[in-house]
């Protein structure tokens, strides 16, 4: 539904999720606690990369209308990325992107 969490900056996500409908909004939190807005993901993008890692996720998505979404869990998606070495290289760079996208955000929000 609108403006519910669909992925909490902190957690270790369990699955990744697939958007199929919908759109939801990428958010950071810079350290004087503002909301950064880093992007909105459409229908076709997914969330929860750092499943593969094992490591919290840097950003919070919030659903901006009704979200439908496929979610795989780790284990699925590891035997997946297992066979693919190229996709598991693929999604290393995604998680490294958004990564930089996010401290970039609170690099800009701090020079304010």
């Amino acid at each position: 539904a609108t403006d519910e969490v669909v992925q909490m900056a902190g957690e270790v996500p369990t699955a990744m999720s697939f958007l199929i409908k919908g759109s939801v909004r990428i958010t950071t939190t810079a350290e004087d606690g503002s909301v950064l807005s880093l992007s909105v993901l459409e229908a076709g993008s997914f969330i929860g990369l750092t499943t593969l890692t094992r490591q919290p996720s840097s950003t919070t998505a919030y659903a901006l209308d009704e979200v439908t979404a496929l979610e795989i869990d780790r284990d699925h998606v590891e035997n997946l990325v297992m066979r693919s070495p190229q996709l598991l290289q693929e999604l290393g760079r995604i998680i490294d992107d958004r990564r930089r996208e996010s401290s970039r955000a609170i690099d800009r929000e701090r020079v304010k």
